[in-house]
C-alpha cells in the first residue's frame, strides 16, 4: 500500500516540475516580447519628438524676430547639437538631424525634456 502512495507523490512532483519549467519558459518569452515592444515605443516617441522639435524650429525661423515656441520631448530626454543651420537631435538610441532656414544657436547643452525655441534677429536660440 505504501509503494502506491509514494508513486503518486513522485508523479505529482514530476507534473509540478514540468509545470514550473513551462512557467519559466513562458515568463522568459513574455519578458523578451515586453522589452522589444518598449524599445519600439521609445523609438517612436523619440521620432515624434524630433519631428515636433524640427517643426517648431522652422516655425520660429519663418515667423521672424521675437517668436517663441516650446518643444516638449516625449520619452527619454534629448540633447540638441547645432552647427550653423543644421542640428542633431539625440535621445537614448535615436539620433536624427535636420536643416533650417536660420542659423541655430543651442544654449542648453544638457539632456532635457523641454526646450524653449526663440528667434532673435534671425538666429534661432534653443535653451
Amino acid at each position: 500500500m505504501r509503494a502506491k502512495k509514494a508513486q503518486v507523490s513522485a508523479e505529482t512532483m514530476l507534473v509540478f516540475l514540468i509545470f514550473l519549467i513551462l512557467l519559466g519558459i513562458a515568463y522568459h518569452a513574455t519578458t523578451r516580447i515586453g522589452t522589444g515592444a518598449q524599445g519600439k515605443i521609445e523609438s517612436v516617441l523619440s521620432r515624434n519628438s524630433f519631428n515636433n522639435f524640427a517643426a517648431k524650429v522652422e516655425e520660429a525661423c519663418q515667423l521672424g524676430n521675437g517668436n517663441v515656441r516650446i518643444a516638449e520631448i516625449q520619452g527619454d530626454p534629448a540633447t540638441i547639437v547645432s552647427d550653423g543651420r543644421s542640428f542633431t537631435f539625440t535621445a537614448k538610441g535615436f539620433s536624427a538631424g535636420a536643416n533650417s532656414s536660420c542659423n541655430i544657436d543651442v544654449i542648453q547643452n544638457q539632456p532635457a525634456k523641454s526646450f524653449r525655441i526663440e528667434n532673435e534677429q534671425g538666429t534661432v536660440k534653443v535653451s
